[in-house]
């Protein structure tokens, strides 16, 4: 073995450095990086001759002569280099090992090219240089090959780094393949703060996609990836969407480069919707150039953006993705939906690229509506261009409450002039006044009489009020109430009875359920307009339930106006019709009440005007205090639940959301969802209980889109909404697969989705880590043993030991609230999640029960580097993990691992101490020179020589 020189006391004996270099140019560059030059711009560029390039950088030519070891130490020491680009190194493996192991000492360089291939085994010896630099934040491999087992020490070097400097690697053309990235992506799991991966053109595929989605989804959700490059690969459609279930845990990535991957299909780019369709992602920029993609693609695409809000730039290369008129027209489409005017304002408004780099290829219609989008008035601007006669008889229905809606939008619109599409002045005039006529024809005596209607009901109220303080001092409550009990409620309501358990029951006289000790018994002689008015000068009510008010005349009015001034409810609960009376004055209640947090209807029958009032009383509660809202068995159908939800687009404090039995159907879930679209991120809805309606796949689809919105989501309830499908339980994919979310409850009882649902569920579910409980009812489910064999393998896959342990551990229920009608086996895996047994333990001892033989083969490739993992692994295992297996079976199992190891490896398993002990010993050996260096110096005794019982006793190291 040749002896490495002491480059620090040979660095210290050097006068002249044009003695130790092949050039003038070289030296210099030493001695700048020596001196540490104020004026050097503090780059370094290594190369052979042959790269110089006369409007390039300067270079340290490596050339006969040049120490590349003393070149190392010299960086190694620098404390102002900060970019180092290496495009040429000589084929010498020992210059090779002094120059890093001289380099490994320094601190200060942030950016590292690699353009030179440096040999599989010296890629290790990057490892000290990446874990003692805490300020490199860029690294670089370019154009060099990386066989296998460069791979594993490039991984290895990587995973010495335990400090979050860095945050762009590049590995590009280096033809590294699947194996070889998978070792390199598993040591990225501990670099979260990367910014920018840039993977492009290194024959990556399936499998190496599934290895990069795994390392994504095992970061946290608070990760920075930005820029996601892995263009010109081998990606097919199985990778691309193990790739995007990584990346739905990237909630900061805003450019994803495909391009050039020609295996993608269609069916591929259907699993980018959860990326597209999140609320929580905001992706500006995807490259799908160079792919063939065909029209499929293009619809695919165009369903996927269609309640996207945040790309930007759709790249594409229109002479290859083997598009025509079909595909073009679904963007159009996609960009501005003419059928409706609705249509028209959902379209995609931020797309401003959308082919290729110079828009070669894309139709002029299209660039029309890009050049359109991202001003501020654009979809005003749509609309009015593809609306000439704009149909305000949809608004009729809400009388005049809609006209200043109207009128505003109006007044908003400013004459656009925007590529071909423009709008004068003149045109704009006509198109308000055409409106607001439209609205006097066919509601004459509603634009003279409907402010002044409004007013009287305001002053009827307050003379109202005004009349009940002037009497309430004088009355006798005997006189306003049926019986003595009623009139002790009077008197505890205005008095405050300190024992009173501050809660009111309202029931019919003669209803069988009521307690005349404890309820408001509503009979001949009871005033309601006394009743309501003490209820609102009440300062100690809390609950009220309301099971009877009487039909006709002014009772349910002056109810209402009274128990208006009420500050103290809590929790209002509905058990009768009120009228339209009642539902107009609800609104004052509302409004003025900020401690309600309860609101509850329950089994009243809603009609459409009763609809539109409720929805008018909801929107004026400008409060956020309400925290349950139940409408349950009302009936409210489509028409009427869409006016309610759009007036809950201010209560994004909502926990809990109970529709139960309102008919809502496929309309009614495109307005919730619309809604929830809406609420801010942080949003509050934990449960959403939607069972027993009229919802079908479309409308589970659209209600989908507005849940992805909702990350404190624990419990949906969609059971007994018989026309779902598998295909709609699919669009549960999103929600299901987000790391943002968080579901631990789905109830679909009473849903035939079949076989083909079950084996939606579990492909949904296969990365699943929330969900604890799906529940359904085993006799309407449709399920056969095809059902239930793909939970079995959701919840425990034996086909190999890698997807046993990707398998689902967190389910703990599947099937009836009893686990009625679920098999034996399944159980037996649910109680295995359920047990008190780690996450870790739970997957062990799957492991070990469905493979009796452990194949050790697979880590034959990694010699015996991974030996010490799998016998620590196996020391953790107990009896327990094997159910009825003997502890005398527990430790065959890890004899006959360890055995087929020492078999398979007789060499390493003799000499893997030895060569440990002789890389401890030259790391020592070098240590001890450099502390006796350093110590002679202090001691002024460096120029002399070391005597020679004292060199004999360092020599014996060796």
């Amino acid at each position: 073995m040749t002896e490495r020189p002491d480059y620090e006391t040979l660095a210290q004996d050097i006068i002249n450095l044009n003695e130790i270099t092949s050039c003038r140019h070289n030296a210099n560059i030493l001695r700048e990086l020596r001196d540490g030059d104020p004026d050097w711009n503090k780059e370094l560029f290594i190369m052979n001759e042959e790269d110089e390039d006369e409007d390039g950088p300067e270079g340290f030519f490596v050339d006969e002569g040049d120490d590349l070891g003393l070149l190392g130490y010299f960086v190694g020491k620098s404390e102002v280099l900060e970019d180092l680009h290496i495009w040429s190194l000589p084929e010498e493996r020992d210059q090779i090992n002094r120059f890093f192991e001289g380099m490994s000492l320094n601190r200060s360089i942030k950016i590292l090219a690699i353009h030179s291939g440096i040999g599989d085994d010296n890629l290790v010896s990057l490892g000290s240089f990446l874990g003692n630099n805490d300020n490199l934040s860029h690294l670089e491999f370019q154009g060099i090959m990386i066989g296998h087992e460069g791979a594993q020490n490039l991984a290895s070097a990587l995973g010495r780094m335990h400090h979050n400097s860095l945050k762009r690697l590049c590995i590009e053309s280096t033809e590294i393949s699947d194996e070889g990235i998978a070792e390199i992506v598993t040591s990225l799991r501990l670099q979260p703060q990367l910014r920018n991966l840039e993977l492009s053109d290194n024959n990556i595929s399936r499998d190496g996609c599934i290895a990069l989605g795994n390392t994504l989804s095992r970061w946290p959700a608070s990760n920075k990836l930005r820029i996601l490059h892995i263009n010109d690969n081998a990606v097919d459609d199985s990778g691309l969407q193990a790739l995007v279930e990584g990346m739905t845990n990237c909630h900061s990535l805003e450019a994803i480069y495909l391009g050039g991957n020609r295996s993608i299909t269609a069916d591929g780019l259907r699993s980018l919707f959860p990326l597209l369709q999140s609320e929580s992602h905001s992706l500006q920029n995807l490259d799908l150039s160079r792919i063939d993609f065909g029209d499929d693609g293009a619809i695919v695409l165009a369903e996927g953006l269609r309640g996207n809000k945040s790309l930007k730039e759709l790249w594409l290369s229109p002479e290859t993705s083997g598009m025509t008129s079909v595909g073009w027209s679904a963007f159009s489409r996609l960009l501005c939906d003419t059928s409706t005017i609705n249509d028209t304002y959902l379209s995609h408004h931020t797309l401003t690229r959308l082919g290729g780099f110079m828009n070669e290829g894309t139709p002029q219609y299209i660039i029309d509506y890009l050049a359109l989008n991202g001003k501020p008035d654009a979809c005003i601007c749509k609309i009015l261009q593809s609306h000439p006669d704009l149909d305000i008889k949809t608004f009729f229905k809400l009388k005049m409450k809609f006209l200043p809606a109207v009128m505003s939008w109006f007044e908003r619109v400013r004459s656009q002039r925007n590529g071909r599409l423009i709008l004068d002045n003149r045109s704009y005039q006509s198109r308000k006044l055409s409106a607001l006529y439209k609205f006097v024809r066919a509601m004459p005596d509603l634009t003279t009489i409907g402010y002044w209607e409004g007013r009287m009901i305001h002053i009827e109220a307050k003379k109202r009020q005004r009349d009940y303080d002037a009497l309430v001092q004088d009355i006798n409550l005997e006189d306003i109430t049926s019986c003595k009990r009623n009139a002790d409620f009077l008197r505890i309501l205005r008095d405050g009875d300190p024992d009173w358990n501050k809660q009111l029951f309202i029931f019919f006289e003669e209803d069988e359920v009521a307690d005349p000790d404890e309820d408001f018994l509503v009979g001949e002689g009871d005033d309601l307009g006394w009743l309501g008015y003490f209820i609102g000068r009440s300062q100690v009510l809390q609950e009220l339930y309301i099971y009877y008010l009487p039909e006709g005349g002014n009772q349910i009015k002056s109810f209402f106006e009274g128990m208006s001034q009420n500050r103290s409810i809590e929790s209002l609960v509905l058990y009768c019709d009120i009228g339209i009376d009642g539902w107009s004055r609800l609104g004052g209640f509302l409004e003025n009440n900020h401690n309600l947090s309860r609101l509850e209807f329950q089994g009243v029958m809603i009609g459409h005007e009763d609809a539109q009032n409720l929805a008018s009383a909801l929107g004026r509660m400008n409060h956020n205090s309400l925290k349950h809202l139940s409408m349950e068995g009302n009936e409210a159908g489509d028409q009427g639940f869409a006016e309610i939800a759009a007036t809950l687009s201010s209560q994004s404090q909502l926990k809990n959301l109970q529709l139960y039995s309102n008919n809502i159907g496929r309309d009614g879930c495109i307005a919730l969802g619309n809604t929830l679209s809406r609420w801010q991120p942080s949003n509050k809805l934990e449960t959403l209980n939607i069972d027993h309606n009229a919802i079908d796949d479309e409308g589970l689809q659209a209600l989908v889109s507005g849940l992805m919105n909702c990350c404190s989501l624990k419990h949906l309830d969609l059971g007994r909404n018989e026309s779902i499908t598998a295909a709609g339980l699919r669009s549960l994919f999103p929600l299901l697969q987000s790391e943002s979310h968080s579901l631990a409850t789905l109830d679909l009882y009473g849903t035939n989705f079949g076989d083909d649902g079950a084996i939606a569920l579990t492909e949904g579910l296969r990365v699943n880590r929330f969900l604890k409980e799906l529940i359904f009812d085993f006799e309407t489910a449709g399920m056969t043993s095809v059902g239930w064999s793909a939970f079995s393998g959701l919840l425990c896959d034996p086909s190999t030991i890698n997807n046993t342990y990707l398998s689902n551990h967190t389910l703990t229920k599947i099937g009836g609230y009893r686990n009625e009608g679920t098999p034996h086996y399944i159980l037996d895996f649910l109680a295995l999640n359920k047990s008190k047994l780690t996450g870790a333990s739970i997957c062990k001892s799957k492991i070990l029960r469905s493979h009796p033989d452990l194949d050790m083969g697979p880590f034959f490739e990694w010699k015996m580097k991974f030996l010490p993992v799998i016998i620590s692994w196996l020391q953790r295992a107990r009896p327990s993990h094997l159910g009825t297996e003997s502890n005398k079976t527990c430790q065959s199992r890890k004899l006959s691992a360890l055995y087929k190891f020492v078999r398979a490896m007789p060499d390493l398993t003799t000499i893997g101490y030895w060569e440990g002990r002789m890389i401890h010993i030259e790391a020592e050996k070098r240590r001890l020179e450099y502390e006796e260096h350093i110590t002679r110096d202090r001691l002024g005794l460096s120029g002399q020589p070391m005597d020679e019982p004292r060199r004999n006793k360092r020599t014996r190291l060796n």
